[in-house]
Order: C-alpha cells, then structure tokens, then sequence
C-alpha cells in the first residue's frame, strides 16, 4: 500500500500564547479523522516571550516530528514577525498561511534593542513566499478572552478547510480543552463564521 506524504503543519507564536494548545486540538481532531499525528516543539532563548514552533504533521504513519525545510503546508501564525520566520525556514511556494495581525513586542523590541518591522511590509513578504496568506484581524473585543485567540485561530482552519481535518472532529478536540466556560468553543465558532468572508491578500497588497 502507498504511503501519503505528511500535511505539514506549524504553529508560530511567542512563549504564552498557547502553542500547545492548538498542537493538542490539531493532534486530537486528526486521530478522529483517521490520521497519525506527530507533534514536535522548538523553543527560543526564552520559553515566556520567546520564539515557540510547535511543528505538527499529519499523515498516516507516525513519520519524524519536524518538518524538512520547504516542506510547510499549512502556518498559523500567532505572532506575526514569528509566522514569516517559520515561513523563511519551512515554506515554499506551496505554503498556506494564515497570520493574525496582532504584533507582540519581545524584550528586544521593548528595549529599543531592535525595532518590530513595519507591519505591511511583514505581510508583503509572506505573500511573495507564500501560495496563499490570509490577514486575520481578530476581533479582541469580541473575544471571550484574549487566551481564546488559538480556539479562534483554529475556527478559521476549519472554515477555511485547508487541513485535512473533518470539522467536527476540530469542534470536538477545542470543546474538550475548554475552561468550562465554554470561552474556547465561542471563540472557535467566531472564527469558523469569520472565515466564510476572508480573501487570501493579492501579490502586491
């Protein structure tokens, strides 16, 4: 029997915004939909602030837990300036990405050590490496709260159905690492409705 090739997945952000979280939902939604996950995790000069990849491939086989250069399927990119340096290292013209616009200082940054870089010409690049990048400005004021913003981030991917991952089955993973409040199911509703309205950005947007 033929084997099929890994969708590869990473998720990008700083120490803190929940990276495990959305690896944990992605890994459970994949089991029910029939597919052997394997997750890996590299982290920065700082786990609280720093560069977090978690890397999570699809396939169905357990294969190597990180994602050979230019082999990036899918991004999620929590923090923007992390999203398009996981897309320098992993991506190709094949990669979708899908980057929340909501930039978070680092200590560099806040020291005037190094200066965040102008935020369209972020988005700019990621669209000349990228086949697909969506700009997703979340709705923080609509939120149930900004440590639902990875439940929300994963409600695009199932609306924008670009995982192979059945709907439901993503519903049902975030339903199951809710607060009890159910803050991350709403947020994963918010973000499967936003979705039906995004555009991918034009080459020269």
């Amino acid at each position: 029997m033929s084997q099929v090739a890994p969708f590869n997945i990473i998720v990008a952000g700083v120490g803190g915004q929940g990276n495990l979280v959305c690896s944990r939902a992605l890994g459970e939604a994949a089991m029910e939909s029939g597919l052997s996950p394997t997750i890996g995790q590299t982290f920065g000069a700082s786990r609280r602030g720093g560069s977090v990849l978690t890397h999570v491939r699809l396939a169905d086989r357990m294969v190597a837990p990180l994602i050979p250069r230019g082999h990036l399927n899918l991004l999620l990119g929590l923090e923007p300036l992390e999203g398009l340096r996981a897309v320098v290292q992993f991506g190709s013209r094949e990669t979708v990405a899908v980057m929340i616009d909501r930039p978070i200082d680092t200590v560099d940054t806040l020291t005037g050590e190094r200066e965040y870089p102008d935020i369209d010409e972020l988005f700019r690049r990621t669209v000349r490496l990228c086949h697909q990048t969506y700009r997703v400005e979340p709705p923080l004021e609509k939120l149930p709260s900004v440590r639902s913003l990875n439940a929300y981030v994963l409600g695009i991917v199932a609306g924008l159905e670009i995982a192979p991952i059945k709907m439901e089955a993503l519903e049902d993973a975030v339903s199951r690492i809710d607060s009890g409040l159910g803050h991350n199911i709403k947020a994963f509703d918010m973000g499967v409705s936003h979705a039906r309205g995004l555009q991918p950005l034009g080459l020269f947007s």
